[in-house]
């Protein structure tokens, strides 16, 4: 698995006039393997990409949407091992709000939905226990937008006594193609690495694939939103040396 690529993201067409159609589908990369046919040289490969995670979109009540992320861990949409996320994004709120193994977070530096430029910089922040959250409503029944649950301005929204524990930024992505690739950005985040090759797709933790498939979601929003104007970048986010 040395060298491979981890994750794909591609958007089926014609999916917003396709009903029950996911919005984006996310292909997780397994290593190849090579199966000798015969003694010869011939050999074939065996498809090296299995659907890792199907990406919903859903205009809810109280100018709120969500993002449903069905994860299938190992391919197969009927295994017992699949999960559903539940992230939600608001046109009031600057940010995005999930919660994962029964942790609340939040992705800071996103834009609204109604905003009309992207951001090119977000992280991901631990909420603290006194820090209201979209989440905190899975019914999905919301305030009203003007409750500080869901005010932009509102002093714990940004906020977190524990470093990031992601983000993703666009600072060092280039224009020129290099060996064929352009690098669209960066996503950086904290794990455990407990043996095995850093460099190889074997040993990359469940939840970091997780994680980083919110983040590829959210860049493909803010990526839409730029309409070939300046992007947008507050630098108030990036203000200590963390994951640069």
């Amino acid at each position: 698995g040395l060298g491979s690529p981890i994750l794909q993201v591609t958007t089926p067409m014609l999916s917003a006039f396709k009903k029950n159609c996911p919005t984006v589908v996310i292909y997780r990369f397994k290593a190849p393997s090579v199966n000798c046919l015969n003694i010869g040289t011939e050999a074939t490969i065996e498809n090296p990409k299995i659907e890792f995670c199907r990406v919903y979109f859903k205009y809810l009540k109280e100018k709120i949407a969500k993002y449903t992320f069905q994860f299938m861990p190992n391919g197969d949409p009927n295994d017992a091992e699949n999960e559903t996320l539940t992230m939600y994004v608001s046109s009031v709120t600057p940010y995005a709000d999930v919660c994962y193994k029964n942790t609340r977070l939040r992705w800071v530096g996103t834009t609204s939905m109604s905003s009309t430029f992207g951001s090119g910089f977000f992280k991901l922040l631990k909420l603290s226990d006194e820090s209201p959250s979209l989440t905190d409503h899975l019914d999905e029944n919301f305030p009203d937008p003007t409750n500080p649950l869901l005010a932009s301005r509102d002093a714990l929204a940004n906020t977190s006594s524990l470093p990031p524990l992601a983000r993703f930024s666009d600072k060092q992505s280039s224009s020129i193609p290099k060996k064929r690739l352009l690098r669209h950005g960066d996503i950086k985040l904290i794990e455990v690495f407990n043996s095995g090759n850093k460099d190889s797709i074997l040993d990359i933790p469940y939840c970091s694939l997780v994680i980083s498939s919110l983040a590829l979601v959210l860049r493909d929003q803010e990526i839409k939103k730029y309409h070939g104007n300046a992007r947008y970048y507050d630098t108030s986010l990036a203000t200590t040396n963390v994951f640069y």
